[in-house]
This record gives C-alpha cells, structure tokens and sequence, in this order.
C-alpha cells in the first residue's frame, strides 16, 4: 500500500470517528466532547492551512462568540455542532456585539459533521469578512483539502488522529498488523480448550476463567462471570 494512501484512511477514519461520536452524543445532549473538539480542530486546522490559532478558552474561559484565533493573520473560527443559519447568524451578531473585528478580519465556522448544502445571507454590517456559502467549513471541506497535502503535513495528521483517537482496547501494535497477523491472534486466543469443553468437566476455575480473561482482554470487551 502506498504511504499516502495509508495516512489518507487513517485521518478519515478519525474524522469518522469525531462526527459520528459527536452526532450520537449530542441526541443524548452530552456536549462535553465538542468543547474538547475544539483544541483538536484548532491544531487541525493549523496544519492543513498554515494558521496559528490558539484556542481562547483555555486562556478565558467561555470566550466571547469564538473558540479559536489568529491575531496574526487575522482569523477566527468557531467550532460548533450546529450547522443551522440560525447559529451563524448568531455567531456573526456576537463577533460584532464583543468587537471582535478590532482583533480580526475573518470569521469562520467549523461544523463537526457535515454542514447544509447551502445558505442564505449573513448580514456582517461589514464588520466581517464572512460568507456562510464559503466561510463555513465541514469535514467533506476538510478531506478535500487534505488529499492535496504533502506527505509530512499528511503524517502530522495522522498522528493527531492517532493521539486523539486510539480505538478502545486496541494498543499501538495491534495497528500495524496485516488481516493474516490480526486474524491469527483471534484464532489462537477462541482455539482453548476451556473454551471448547463442556464446564461440567472443568477441574479448577481457573483453567476456564484464566483463557476467558486473556480473550476478554483481545476483543476490549467486558464479560461477567
């Protein structure tokens, strides 16, 4: 397989990850991970568009109609899981309401998933360059950009991915291994014989719950006895 290849599936199984994560837990209203999210997208967007955001909560608390700035190039972003007209609406009126414009030029929106395939007009009171058809980024955006990237911009996102997104019960090794190799461990931790006898003749509990564990362990699952 071809390198770039490889880091491609890597970043869009992350981007996977977040957005299917990020839907499910908002039906159940647990917001946490978006605030989370927001460090990430930054350091996201930092790589693929040469910014230098910083996320500005961390230095203030619940910062002010925005989650991430570059005063150096002028650019702002909000990271949000709302996608509606209605929230950039809302996103442009607290820029401005906060003067935000004295800092920066540009707004821009991140949508932890995929945004709407199109929206109506944004008054800016030219306090703003932002145009919601253009400005709001989704994570389709975010792919296309990337399949043009160098390798070493690809790898530092597939690290990112990697750091933030490590499959339960699956450590690093487990990764690299080919279908054959993978397939193999499985093979070897169902072909026991406490998993294959029947329990009436098991001598000592612990000759079945010992391989049970360890298979417990391979498939980062948890059983109860």
């Amino acid at each position: 397989m071809f390198i770039k290849e490889e880091l491609l599936k890597r970043i869009s199984d992350g981007l996977a990850v977040l957005e299917v994560s990020t839907r499910n837990r908002g039906l159940m209203h647990l917001l946490d991970q978006n605030i989370i999210a927001e460090s990430f997208c930054g350091d996201m967007l930092n790589i693929i568009y040469d910014y230098n955001l910083v996320n500005l909560n961390l230095s203030q608390g619940n910062y002010p109609g925005i989650d991430l700035g570059d005063q150096q190039l002028g650019v702002s972003v909000q990271v949000t899981s709302d996608k509606t007209l209605k929230k950039m609406k809302d996103a442009v009126e607290r820029f401005i309401t906060h003067g935000l414009d004295s800092k920066y030029k540009t707004l821009k929106v991140c949508v932890l998933g995929e945004k709407q395939s199109s929206y109506g007009k944004v008054d800016t009171k030219n306090k703003v360059q932002f145009d919601p058809n253009k400005d709001v980024i989704d994570f389709k955006d975010l792919i296309k950009n990337i399949k043009s990237l160098n390798l070493e911009k690809l790898q530092m996102l597939s690290d990112l991915m990697d750091a933030e997104f490590k499959p339960l019960g699956t450590d690093a090794h487990i990764l690299k291994q080919t279908d054959k190799e993978a397939l193999e461990v499985y093979r070897a931790a169902f072909n026991r014989p406490a998993l294959q006898d029947p329990i009436s003749i098991e001598v000592r509990t612990a000759h079945r719950i010992n391989p049970v564990t360890g298979t417990r362990e391979i498939l980062g699952v948890e059983l109860d006895y």
